[in-house]
């Protein structure tokens, strides 16, 4: 939103989008929200890379879902159970480095693919499909979670899905995840530059997907502490998507969460990073 820090930067705006922007003072407002919710919505499918293939031909796989929202999840190693949730626009083989890292440090690493990403049924998706998903493949695995580890929205959508759906585990780890959902918003306002009406009407949309009015969100209330749960933050001084100053704010609610801070690897870097792995696995 224009009163704080852009914590998006794109080298160049999508075609979508530069075909959307000059339409947007034309149109009421109802109409414009809906086009721009409707292109926010859609996230990108980047497609898999050799060694995602290899990695997930060495998982077991998990179907799960009902008709209509099939997804799969992938499974590697033994032992106490950790669930991965990627972030906007990536998919579980992101994931796949540190799930494989994690089993032969003795657990079972779950990763999965939101609606509407990786090979999941579905076009749109929201932070709805995040709290949704997570909630939906935990109680399909029928065991009790060691821990849970969400990158970017993954991490946003995880945490609240602890009280939206019931969500449980002694541990959490979040690796570059917004206090808010202010990228959707952020990226709104650079790519389109909507109406200020129709702005407005995108952040009342974001809060709506966690029942939280967006002061609340603001203050970092899904990261509400609870007894007998730990949590682990991971921020990047260099990510252009996600401040790392979040850690500090969410530190403020969750004063004994523990953070590190890492240099040069951006926003998707620490997923494949041996240092944060190393860490990552040492919390757990």
């Amino acid at each position: 939103m224009s009163s704080t820090p852009a914590a998006v930067r794109t080298p160049a705006t999508p075609l979508p989008a530069r075909l959307v922007r000059p339409l947007l003072p034309l149109l009421p407002t109802s109409a414009a929200f809906t086009l721009v919710r409707t292109l926010a919505s859609i996230p990108g499918r980047p497609a898999l890379k050799a060694r995602d293939h290899a990695a997930l031909a060495a998982a077991t796989r998990i179907p799960f879902g009902g008709a209509g929202r099939r997804k799969t999840a992938w499974a590697w190693g033994a032992g106490p159970t950790v669930l991965l949730v990627h972030g906007w626009g990536g998919r579980a083989a992101q994931m796949a480095p540190l799930a494989q890292y994690l089993a032969a440090r003795g657990f079972r690493a779950v990763a999965f693919d939101v609606t509407a990403h990786g090979s999941a049924q579905g076009r749109r998706t929201s932070f709805r499909d995040f709290i949704a998903d997570a909630a939906e493949l935990a109680a399909h695995l029928g065991t009790e979670l060691h821990a849970c580890i969400g990158h970017s929205a993954g991490g946003l959508g995880m945490m609240a899905a602890r009280e939206r759906a019931g969500l449980r585990a002694a541990r959490y780890v979040c690796l570059c995840a917004p206090l808010a959902p202010y990228v959707p918003v952020e990226s709104i306002e650079q790519m389109v530059a909507p109406p200020p009406a129709v702005l407005a009407r995108c952040v009342d949309y974001y809060a709506g997907q966690f029942e939280l009015p967006w002061p609340e969100l603001a203050q970092g209330r899904v990261y509400q502490p609870r007894p007998g749960e730990r949590l682990l933050l991971i921020y990047d001084h260099d990510d252009p998507r996600v401040r790392h100053g979040d850690g500090e704010r969410i530190r403020a609610r969750w004063p004994d969460a523990a953070l590190l801070k890492t240099h040069g690897l951006g926003h998707n870097g620490p997923l494949w990073n041996a240092a944060v792995h190393e860490a990552i696995a040492d919390f757990l």
